[in-house]
């Protein structure tokens, strides 16, 4: 069964940088990360970010359209990890996957992610609320 993780962002205007920690923290993992932008202008975004990351804490990534997908060399990913940034329910993939929802710390934008989380488990999803 695939999972949905929700992290609730703490700090207003914090949200791409809890999304790039979570990144981090998956690809160290050893999964493959896919950060789901609004546009090719937020994955311009998103990709300097993380070209921006600490030298320890790089990641490597390319962009391909709107996704910014981390780079697994030589090995086999321990599973997909999707990261949405886009404001909307995204289309599932096939293949199994963890996908990581940023919930914004300004309630008045928190609206589309309860929507997502009804859906999520509308389809039977497992469901965490991570307080970040």
């Amino acid at each position: 069964m695939a999972r949905a993780d929700f992290y609730q962002c703490s700090q207003a205007g914090q949200e791409l940088v809890l999304a790039l920690r979570v990144a981090e923290k998956a690809y160290r993992k050893g999964h493959c990360v896919r950060v789901l932008c609004r546009d090719d202008k937020h994955a311009d975004e998103v990709d300097n970010a993380l070209w921006e990351l600490r030298p320890e804490a790089f990641v490597p990534h390319h962009r391909a359209s709107n996704i910014v997908q981390t780079e697994r060399i030589g090995e086999d990913p321990l599973g997909l990890a999707l990261i949405n940034l886009t404001g909307q329910f995204p289309r599932l993939p096939d293949e199994p996957w963890r996908m990581v929802e940023i919930i914004p710390a300004d309630p008045e934008q928190r609206g589309g992610s309860r929507g997502r989380y009804r859906r999520y488990m509308e389809l039977g999803h497992e469901l965490n609320v991570v307080n970040a």
